[in-house]
């Protein structure tokens, strides 16, 4: 019975779609975001053969998600005192009652996170990772139709001498920031560039309408990043003759797409101009209008500095509260933003315990030549650089996807290091071509 996985990773793009997030009556935790979250929760509860012994594998990754739930935890639980504090800022997003934020902000968002088990679990073989794959295209291809929609139907939003436009249209129908938005389509888009390279034209629809999607939103930092890690892609994958023609192919569609003024238009929309450096223009004040106000308030404050605020602690600055900075509801830098909630004892060993994953990854990357490991592990790498301008290390909706290609790309090191089904082969990615379209045909 895999359908219910299936489900919420098909679902996992739009998650945060306002059509998903009405309540039932009488039931305010009780949403279709919510229950298409559960089920697949309730699936491996129910199903005996996940009721085994984990592997030494398996083991360290539930030890490692443990831990990292656990500062979750933490972190919500030192937030709920504030709750007060954050309902009087937005009584639209966060609840009066306890009960209905604890459900809603942790119990769903801990949910989110859970598809990295169980692809770690259950998808363990390349027909598994095939059916994985094309579940999350299509919640990928509903973004993305609903997204090119919605900018048709208001086309002034890509005439708007800034992003004030877009940002509204993003919260109304999309359900989050546009920059958040982008960000799934950062997260998938290396694996989204191979598959189109090599698994045929299902897969170049899928990019192509993607592409387009990230184009429209207005991201920068998205779209850039997004180009960035697929030709990253042709690098790690032995393609280095092919970056020019793809910059060539990039530059040729955008420019007639989208129209070449238009495009100028759309890539300097909203920068801002009260910076005092170019650097800070670009950032879009984000340097001197939020890091630095929040850097010098934290790091006067021992308690905060050392420890946190707990989640969420942006909207309990002073510098929020009296117009200091921007009025935002994060700090626009998820390593910022960690910093804030956990303090530095906490952002110290985040940072290197990251550093360390990633330090590992490449070297499994190097070591078993695998495309499709090398693609998953550049989505990996995507995050950590959009980290930079915004996002959260907590679970959160843009994130939603982050969690299964982890636990993918943990399955398909094993196909080649051991406690697979398949033997070692010396190039995994025409291997799991070859096994994938024998499971399609």
């Amino acid at each position: 019975m895999n359908w219910p996985y299936y489900a919420y990773f098909a679902a996992a793009a739009v998650m945060a779609l306002p059509i998903l997030q009405v309540a039932v009556p009488g039931a305010p935790a009780l949403r279709p975001s919510s229950i298409l979250a559960a089920l697949p929760l309730v699936a491996f509860a129910v199903q005996p053969s996940n009721w085994r012994r984990p592997s030494p594998l398996e083991f360290r990754v539930l030890v490692a998600f443990g831990v990292y739930i656990a500062v979750f935890a933490l972190e919500f639980a030192r937030s709920i005192p504030n709750l007060g504090i954050f309902q009087a800022i937005d009584p639209t997003a966060f609840p009066a009652q306890r009960s209905t934020y604890i459900n809603s902000y942790f119990f769903l968002h801990v949910m989110w996170a859970l598809p990295l088990v169980y692809v770690v679990w259950r998808f363990r073989t390349p027909a598994d990772l095939v059916r994985l794959f094309g579940a999350i295209s299509i919640g990928l291809v509903a973004l993305s139709l609903f997204i090119i929609v919605n900018v048709a139907a208001h086309p002034e939003v890509l005439f708007s001498y800034n992003r004030t436009a877009m940002s509204a249209l993003s919260a109304s129908t999309f359900g989050m920031h546009y920059n958040e938005v982008a960000e799934i389509f950062v997260i998938v888009g290396p694996l989204l560039f191979y598959l189109a390279m090599t698994r045929g034209i299902y897969w170049i629809c899928v990019y192509a309408v993607s592409l387009l999607a990230i184009v429209l939103l207005e991201s920068r930092t998205g779209l850039l990043i997004f180009l960035a890690s697929n030709a990253a892609v042709l690098l790690t994958t032995g393609r280095v003759h092919l970056i020019l023609r793809f910059a060539i192919a990039m530059a040729g569609i955008l420019a007639v797409v989208v129209g070449g003024p238009l495009l100028a238009a759309r890539a300097t929309a909203g920068l801002y101009q009260g910076g005092n450096s170019t650097f800070d223009m670009i950032l879009n004040g984000r340097a001197s209008g939020i890091w630095g106000p929040l850097l010098s308030e934290w790091t006067s404050d021992p308690g905060r500095f050392w420890f946190g605020a707990g989640e969420y602690s942006i909207l309990t600055s002073h510098n929020r509260m009296i117009g200091g900075i921007f009025r935002v509801s994060q700090a626009h830098n998820a390593f910022l933003e960690f910093f804030l909630d956990c303090g530095i004892l906490l952002s110290v060993v985040g940072a290197a315990v990251a550093v360390m994953l990633l330090f590992r990854g490449w070297k499994v990357a190097r070591k078993i030549h695998d495309e499709l490991y090398w693609a998953l592990f550049l989505c990996v790498l995507a995050f950590a650089i959009s980290c930079f301008t915004g996002r959260r290390f907590f679970p959160h909706p843009d994130a939603a996807l982050m969690f299964p290609l982890i636990g993918a790309l943990i399955n398909v090191a094993r196909l080649h290091l051991g406690e697979g089904h398949v033997r070692e082969t010396k190039r995994a990615g025409p291997a799991f071509r070859a096994t994938a379209g024998r499971v399609e045909r």
